[in-house]
């Protein structure tokens, strides 16, 4: 290979290796999550966890942008997300809620076996750019659990109510891939990624408006979910309900007319 190829193409595969790299970072951060668990330090653990969900919201826009799956085709970087997302958003926050929130083992259990069902189907996220199902926002429960002093049983109820939502065939917000209302939600996640990083660094110490406040997101979030699919289905039975136009109402080529024939041509593939 001629050097002016060569060098470009290292350069390609060089930046695919590095997105790549930023995504596998979560696991090593899980697995500092852990040790800290383990040493008791839950505050420093939480903090761990949020470092992981920062990397985790702009990893996968950059890839897109960069057309990493392009420059670096063997490495499946949907396979590496998911993988990563299980460890940082799934088994470190339930392991983490056992230990300091004292949530009964068999209410973990089965929220990680509701994730692991959730993230190895076919249709997780969507070909319209949704969630299927609950999307395991453990993270984000357990921080909420532990802020308001929820206590096990209310903390409990909630993640088993979750944990059958993940098992829902219904679409939630994907924040940064879903189509609708794009920018306003780019808007309000930078806002509440900016509260929740004020949240970690107070923790228990923090304002106590301060969690109530942060709710505006959630809240946005699952309202805007349920509208859109709302939205959706009264579309699909309107269409159901609208009669086909009547065959006399329908206008027919002219026979030996070129350009009426061109007209009903089907659309090209490409087009």
């Amino acid at each position: 290979m001629e050097l002016h190829r060569l060098f470009p193409r290292i350069g390609s595969v060089t930046t695919a290796l590095a997105v790549h790299l930023l995504t596998a970072s979560g696991a090593l951060l899980a697995f500092w999550a852990v040790v800290l668990i383990v040493q008791g330090d839950g505050g420093q653990a939480l903090r761990v966890l949020a470092l992981a969900a920062i990397i985790d919201a702009f990893d996968g826009t950059v890839a897109r942008r960069l057309h990493i799956q392009r420059r670096l085709p063997q490495i499946d970087g949907g396979l590496l997300d998911n993988l990563v997302d299980y460890l940082t958003w799934t088994f470190v926050p339930l392991f983490w809620a056992w230990t300091f929130l004292a949530i009964p083992f068999w209410v973990c259990a089965a929220a990680l076996m509701a994730s692991v069902f959730g993230f190895s189907h076919t249709d997780a996220k969507t070909t319209d750019n949704f969630f299927r199902g609950f999307p395991s926002y453990w993270n984000v429960l357990v921080l909420y659990i532990y802020l308001f002093e929820l206590g096990p049983v209310i903390g409990s109820a909630i993640i088993i109510v979750c944990a059958v939502m993940v098992l829902i065939p219904f679409k939630f917000l994907y924040p940064s891939r879903t189509p609708y209302w794009y920018g306003t939600t780019m808007v309000l996640s930078s806002i509440y990624m900016a509260l929740v990083l004020i949240m970690m660094y107070y923790l228990t110490a923090a304002p106590a408006w301060l969690p109530l406040v942060s709710l505006f997101y959630p809240g946005y979030y699952v309202i805007l979910s349920f509208y859109l699919v709302y939205r959706k289905r009264r579309a699909v039975l309107d269409k159901r309900r609208t009669p086909p136009a009547p065959v006399e109402d329908q206008i027919e080529p002219e026979e030996n007319d070129p350009e009426s024939e061109m007209d009903w041509k089907p659309a090209h593939p490409s087009d």
